[in-house]
């Protein structure tokens, strides 16, 4: 028998901060004062020492920053 199909949407992927810092390149600290800061997303928190960033947020707000060309980067 099959399982009733749902038309609810699949839950957003979930990033843990190792992931953002990986897909950033950057650590821990500058992770927490971009959030602080520069208007990064703020996480969500699973537990009481469990939080984790939507991926979607996440990539929205990489999209948004404004790209830096040669021309614009002093050498």
């Amino acid at each position: 028998m099959k399982a009733p199909q749902s038309d609810l949407a699949p839950p957003p992927r979930l990033m843990t901060a190792a992931e953002v810092q990986q897909l950033l390149g950057i650590g821990r600290t500058v992770l927490y004062r971009l959030q602080r800061d520069h208007g990064f997303p703020d996480p969500i928190r699973l537990a009481t020492k469990s939080v984790r960033w939507r991926a979607d947020e996440v990539t929205a707000w990489l999209d948004s920053r404004e790209r830096v060309t040669c021309d614009a980067v002093a050498v």
